[in-house]
């Protein structure tokens, strides 16, 4: 038995209920702003069309000072877009490592640091809290900006200093398998601006930004490739890059910047507002594999701390496994798994192989058993 990914909290059929509604909004652009406004201490706030876009505006206004700063720490494993963000924009990456909770370790932080230094990102891995704080603390006095970057975290979390408002600027993501999921990619992102000066330099960047058109073919993209990924996976391959191809050539470019539509801001107060409830269904999803499947020598869950938080639930593998042999382990699971980020530099992992398990559906205790087997199988190499 095959078992989808989660990549929205919401089903095909709500998702394309909650757009429908979505195109009639009017004032969701305002109401999306306030909430956030409302939620943290920022300068300005500037929706945009992607996490992308807001994190590519943020190093753009940070870089427009002048003073030949190239360089961006960013963590050792992450989003492969965030590496592909700062060199479009000329920017050098500097990869910092990261620890077991596959954040970036802070102590560490300081070896990466000096004079050519302009930014450093600090990551929320699949949602788990990066320790910003720690991190604005090291960086101050030496003319380092800091990104928050919550693209897996959810916008509006009145808590202080809750992931994304801290820095000179915060980012968050609308794209597949985020907290908030408006698409395949490029639907929605968030920019939060805590620096005056940084604010004029990026409402400069981008002003004059059309809005993003919302596609029918953007819908049918995410819902045929994600939503429907247990049928869609199951098509010849051939089939499937086909057809990828044909409705990514018809969808947004998310690397083409743009103002957020009201339709994409409407479908995201849709999800904040039945947020709370969707988290605690995630939440408890992932309490219950937590709690069946203990750690083992072969592997280890790295982010047992805070399942309250998490968008996706990793498993860290000690050894390599090759692709073969993970879908094997999947099909002994019952459930089709799904690889994590490829390390950016070129570099292996610290460890193994980092596999993601799907939330999308209720878990039996027979599938729990599985996964328990399957995980117990690897053996160290």
């Amino acid at each position: 038995m095959n078992v989808p990914i989660s990549y929205s909290d919401a089903g095909w059929a709500r998702y394309l209920s909650m757009r429908v509604r979505s195109r009639h909004a009017s004032d969701s652009l305002d109401r999306l702003r306030r909430l956030v406004a409302g939620s943290s201490s920022a300068d300005r706030v500037l929706l945009l069309n992607s996490g992308r876009a807001a994190l590519m505006t943020a190093l753009g206004a940070m870089s427009a000072s002048g003073d030949g700063r190239r360089v961006v720490v960013v963590p050792a494993y992450v989003c492969p877009s965030v590496v592909s963000a700062v060199q479009r924009l000329g920017l050098v990456p500097r990869f910092a490592p990261v620890d077991s909770d596959l954040n970036m370790i802070t102590d560490a932080l300081t070896r990466c640091l000096a004079p050519d230094v302009l930014a450093v990102v600090a990551v929320h891995t699949y949602g788990f809290p990066a320790d910003v704080g720690q991190i604005e603390r090291i960086v101050d006095g030496r003319n380092v900006l800091v990104v928050d970057d919550a693209a897996h975290c959810i916008p509006g979390d009145p808590t202080p200093g809750a992931p994304g408002t801290r820095g000179a600027a915060g980012i968050f993501s609308f794209a597949m398998s985020k907290a908030v999921s408006n698409g395949y990619s490029g639907r929605g992102g968030i920019l939060l601006l805590n620096d005056q000066s940084l604010s004029a330099r990026a409402e400069s960047l981008c002003r004059g930004l059309g809005v993003c058109a919302t596609s029918a073919w953007d819908d049918l993209y995410f819902v045929a490739t994600c939503l429907w990924e247990p049928v869609f996976a199951r098509l010849p391959w051939s089939a499937q890059s086909r057809i990828q191809r044909a409705l990514a050539r018809r969808s947004v470019d998310p690397w083409v910047p743009a103002r957020m539509s009201s339709a994409d801001a409407a479908l995201a107060l849709e999800q904040l507002r039945t947020g709370a409830a969707d988290r605690e269904v995630r939440a408890a999803r992932i309490r219950t594999v937590l709690a069946a499947v203990p750690d083992g020598p072969a592997f280890w869950f790295p982010h047992r701390a805070r399942p309250d938080r998490l968008t996706r639930l990793a498993v860290c593998l000690r050894p390599r496994l090759s692709a073969e042999r993970i879908r094997r382990l999947g099909a002994d699971a019952g459930m089709t798994v799904r690889v994590g980020y490829d390390m950016p530099h070129g570099k292996p992992l610290p460890f193994g192989t980092l596999i993601e398990i799907p939330l999308g559906a209720a878990w039996s205790a027979a599938r729990l058993t599985n996964l328990a087997s399957a995980l117990g199988s690897i053996r160290m190499e």
